[in-house]
C-alpha cells in the first residue's frame, strides 16, 4: 500500500518546494545595500528550494518502483542535486551571518568540486562503466560528505565571527534573532544524514523522512522570512566591523595620546551609570565620549579583558546585586528593568550564567548570611 502512494507523496513533497521556491523569490525585499546580502541569501534559498523539487521530480521520472535493487540512476541523481542544495544552503546561510563570505575564490572551488562531482557520479550510470558503478558511486558520495563536513565547519565559524560582532557592539543578546540559522543547520544534518541512508532504506523509511524534510523546510521558509524585520539592525554591527580595524601596532602608537583620556572619559561615563538604561551600542558610547569605536572596543578589551557585551553585563549586575540587599522587597523583575535587562528571564539566565547561581537563591543566600 506504501509503495502504491510513494509517488504521490514524493509528487506533493517535489510541489510544495516548488511553490516555497516561488515564494520566496517572489516575496519583496528592502531595495537599500543594507539588504543586499539578506537579497542574495534570498535568491540562493529560492534556488535551493528549487533545486529539491527537480531532485523529486527526477525521481519520479527515473523510478522503477523496485524496491528490492539499488537504483544506480537514482541515486547518482541523488548526489548531484544533494550536493547542489548543500552549496545553495551553505551560501544562504552563511552570506545572512556575514555578508562578505561569498568570494570568487570560494565560488571557484566549490563549483570545481561540484563539477568533479557531478562528473564521476553521472560515470555511474554509463553502460561501460558497470564493472566501476560501485565504486564510482561510492567515490561521489565520499565527495558530498566531505562537503557536509566542511558547510558545518565553514558555518560554524561564520557564527561565532557573528556572535563576537554582536557582543562587541550590543548591549543585549541579539543572537537570538538568529539562532533559528544555527537550529536549522543543526536540523539539515541530520536529514542530510537520514538522506544518505535513504539511498538504502525501505519504502516505510523513506516515507517517514519526507515528512521530517517537509516540516522542516517550511520552518527554514518561515523563519527566514520573519529574519527580514531584525536584518537591518543586526546587518548595522556586521557593517561596523567591517570598518578600519585599529592594529596592536596603530594602538601602541596612539595609547600615550589616546587611552589615558579615553580611560578618564569613560570612567566619568561609568559614574552617571549610564550603563543602566536599556539597549545601547557601542557607537552610542563612541559618539558621547567624542572617540572612534574601534579605539573604545580594544580600550575595553584591552583594559577590561571582556568584550563590550560581557562588560555592561557585569556593570549592570554589579547594580543589581547591590539593589537585591539594599532592597530585599523590591521583585527580581523590577530590578532587572530598573539596571537594564529587557526581561526578567534574560536578567536571570545571564545572571545564572555569570555568577552560577540563580538571583532568587543568590538574595536568599546573602539574607541567611547576615
Amino acid at each position: 500500500m506504501l509503495e502504491k502512494y510513494f509517488a504521490e507523496l514524493i509528487q506533493c513533497a517535489g510541489t510544495v518546494y516548488l511553490a516555497i521556491s516561488i515564494f520566496i523569490a517572489l516575496i519583496k525585499a528592502p531595495s537599500d545595500e543594507t539588504y543586499k546580502p539578506y537579497r542574495t541569501a534570498k535568491g540562493l534559498l529560492a534556488a535551493a528550494f528549487a533545486a529539491m523539487a527537480l531532485n523529486l521530480f527526477a525521481w519520479c521520472i527515473l523510478t522503477n518502483n523496485d524496491w528490492t535493487q539499488f537504483n544506480y540512476y537514482i541515486a547518482s541523481t541523488d548526489i548531484i542535486l544533494f550536493y547542489l542544495e548543500d552549496v545553495l544552503l551553505c551560501y544562504a546561510f552563511c552570506t545572512l551571518l556575514n555578508r562578505k563570505y561569498i568570494t570568487k575564490r570560494r565560488l571557484a572551488i566549490d563549483t570545481s568540486l561540484w563539477t568533479v562531482t557531478t562528473v564521476i557520479a553521472f560515470a555511474a550510470t554509463l553502460d561501460s562503466m558497470t564493472e566501476y558503478r560501485n565504486i564510482l558511486t561510492l567515490v561521489s558520495l565520499a565527495l558530498l560528505i566531505a562537503y557536509i563536513v566542511r558547510f558545518i565547519y565553514s558555518f560554524y565559524i561564520q557564527y561565532f565571527r557573528n556572535k563576537n560582532v554582536l557582543e562587541n557592539y550590543f548591549t543585549d543578546d541579539m543572537l537570538h534573532f538568529a539562532k533559528w540559522i544555527k537550529r536549522s543547520v543543526c536540523l539539515l544534518c541530520l536529514s542530510w544524514c537520514i538522506a544518505i541512508t535513504t539511498m538504502f532504506g525501505n519504502i516505510y523509511f523513506n516515507w517517514l523522512y519526507q515528512f521530517y524534510v517537509i516540516s522542516l523546510n517550511i520552518y527554514i521558509a518561515v523563519s527566514f522570512i520573519n529574519f527580514s524585520r531584525p536584518y537591518a539592525k543586526l546587518s548595522a554591527a556586521d557593517t561596523e566591523s567591517e570598518t578600519t580595524n585599529m592594529s596592536m601596532m596603530d594602538w601602541e602608537k596612539k595609547s600615550d595620546d589616546t587611552s589615558k583620556p579615553l580611560g578618564k572619559k569613560l570612567e566619568a561615563w561609568i559614574g552617571t551609570k549610564a550603563y543602566l538604561s536599556q539597549q545601547f551600542t557601542i557607537e552610542d558610547i563612541a559618539t558621547i565620549l567624542g572617540t572612534n569605536k574601534n579605539y573604545l572596543s580594544y580600550y575595553i578589551n584591552e583594559k577590561y579583558g571582556v568584550n563590550f557585551s560581557v562588560w555592561i553585563c557585569k556593570l549592570r549586575l554589579a547594580e543589581a546585586k547591590k539593589q537585591m540587599q539594599d532592597l530585599p522587597n523590591k521583585k527580581l523583575e523590577d530590578i532587572a528593568f530598573s539596571v537594564g535587562f529587557s526581561s526578567a528571564s534574560y536578567f536571570s539566565k545571564v545572571f545564572s550564567l555569570h555568577e552560577g547561581i540563580s538571583p532568587a537563591r543568590w538574595r536568599q543566600k546573602k539574607i541567611k548570611d547576615e
